[in-house]
């Protein structure tokens, strides 16, 4: 497991090419919003990446304002923006350039100079949040977590557990669930005093929590690889035995409140979007009459705008697993059809590894190719007419 694991770090120049990366992107945010900046996250920033990961970018620009998100005239400006980028990425050697018409509209790429897949959205304030959060996590103590949550991942890839695709979890979603399991072992802590003017967790909560929390002292000896593998097999043992015996009808997955339960989830969504909601529509009626061009107040435009952001927060969904700033259910893109399967792996590896007999890598991480892809998954390079494709004389 160390080997794969070592095998799959990024190299030691991989924060310069990372920067590199954005200066390139942010040239052609330059060229093609107002004041246009680029910000990484995703798991190139919290470390819990391997060098081919995709790199996703935020692009913001002057004025910009995230309580503006879902306001008809901005959405459109917002799309035609990103046609402009794509368009300038296009120019400046970004190869495959493709601007995708989705909910959240996306520019995806690959950049020509370090061959990384590139995806661009606007705005994506909580992406940030969550990254720089998760990095703090990672650096309790790099190869022990870092390792620790590459094998979850890798399992979870190889036996579609991790497969968006199909309609199964995405890495952000496994990397919190697995997380919640080192919490319950005492290896990271609770952060069960969020700050935020709307309940939720900011970086500086992470930071005080990690100020007055110390890691075990027996995992500062694990010096050798050898150490580190007996430690690492360990949790990934706890994880496959927590999450085959977790009550997912019941319980929730948060790094906040571990194991809280989905009433009480629901009644702090509840309570945060009624804040959301109250802001939003602040910020709303203050745009609008500094813009009386664009169009008097629509009650109809911001309850569409408020139905987007309840979808995101279910307490109803097979699996219920939140994030840290704005108490996403980030699980909530699993539908009832994939419970089975994705209980029934976490079964499997419990019987593996808890098995007398000896296993093998091959045994656990062994590939499967069983779930069929979700029709209405909008992938890379599909979604038909709502796909943009440019090239290099695409003006």
């Amino acid at each position: 497991m160390m080997e794969h694991y070592r095998s799959s770090c990024p190299p030691a120049d991989h924060k310069e090419v990372l920067a590199d990366l954005q200066a390139r992107i942010l040239d052609v945010a330059a060229r093609s919003v107002n004041k246009g900046h680029v910000e990484l996250f995703g798991s190139h920033v919290s470390g819990f990446c391997k060098p081919t990961s995709d790199a996703d970018l935020s692009l913001t620009y002057r004025n910009f304002s995230p309580w503006l998100q879902g306001l008809p005239r901005i959405d459109e400006q917002d799309a035609k923006r990103l046609n402009r980028f794509a368009k300038e990425a296009a120019e400046l050697g970004m190869d495959e350039v493709k601007f995708i018409k989705a909910r959240i509209p996306v520019v995806q790429m690959i950049d020509a100079v370090s061959g990384i897949q590139v995806d661009v959205t606007i705005g994506n304030v909580g992406g940030v949040e969550n990254s720089k959060i998760l990095a703090h996590i990672h650096d309790i103590h790099p190869d022990l977590i870092g390792s620790y949550i590459h094998l979850v991942k890798e399992w979870g890839k190889a036996r579609e557990v991790i497969a968006p695709d199909k309609s199964t979890f995405n890495s952000f979603t496994m990397t919190t669930m697995a997380l919640m399991v080192l919490q319950e072992l005492g290896l990271v802590p609770i952060f069960h005093k969020p700050t935020g003017d709307f309940g939720e967790l900011r970086e500086e909560d992470v930071l005080l929590a990690l100020e007055s929390w110390k890691l075990p002292p027996i995992y500062a000896t694990l010096t050798t690889d050898e150490q580190l593998g007996e430690a690492v097999y360990f949790l990934f043992q706890k994880f496959s035995e927590y999450y085959s015996r977790f009550d997912f009808k019941n319980g929730t997955v948060s790094l906040m409140y571990p194991r809280r339960q989905r009433a009480i989830y629901e009644q702090i969504v509840s309570k945060h979007l009624e804040l959301f909601a109250s802001r939003k529509r602040e910020e709303w009626i203050t745009y609008i009459a500094d813009h009386k061009d664009d169009g008097p107040f629509s009650e109809e435009a911001l309850q569409i705008a408020m139905r987007h952001e309840i979808a995101q927060r279910p307490s109803n969904s097979p699996f219920v697993v939140e994030d840290f700033v704005n108490y996403v259910n980030c699980g909530r893109r699993v539908p009832v059809s994939r419970v089975v399967h994705c209980i029934g792996e976490w079964k499997r590896l419990n019987d593996l590894l808890i098995a007398e007999t000896a296993v093998t890598f091959e045994d656990v991480f062994l590939p499967t190719n069983k779930v069929p892809k979700f029709d209405g998954f909008e992938g890379f390079g599909s979604r038909g007419g709502r796909v943009q494709s440019f090239g290099a004389n695409s003006r």
